[in-house]
């Protein structure tokens, strides 16, 4: 049988094991009202709708042709700031948000100190 030499065999060893990911620091972003973001939008409105005119001739599926092709007609039509159809969960929250309002009880409904 041979006699150990004094060296550690196994156990922990110093800067060994998975590295700790670096964390970036948190970035502020600048507030931005409304108004101006709509007013950056419009100032690439001309592109955007250039590009969309480009697809909707010369786009290589006919998918997005014809998804630039509504896109240009809706605008035509003045439907640019609408939505789609609301999903289930949106169309459930507006149910819930709007419920009471014009009846009896729309009252009974309100909570102190909550948001309504």
């Amino acid at each position: 049988m041979t006699k150990s030499r004094g060296v550690g065999r196994g156990g922990a060893r110093p800067n060994s094991g998975p590295k700790p990911k670096p964390i970036a620091p948190a970035t502020k972003m600048p507030e931005k009202s409304e108004s101006s973001v709509q007013e950056l939008a419009r100032t690439h409105l001309n592109l955007a709708i250039e590009t969309l005119a480009n697809i909707a001739a010369n786009g290589a599926a006919e998918s997005a042709r014809v998804a630039a092709a509504k896109a240009i007609v809706e605008y035509a039509k003045g439907d640019t700031g609408s939505s789609g159809p609301l999903g289930k969960k949106d169309q459930l929250q507006a149910e819930a948000n709007s419920a009471g309002h014009g009846s009896e009880w729309e009252g009974d409904l309100e909570f102190p100190g909550r948001p309504n």
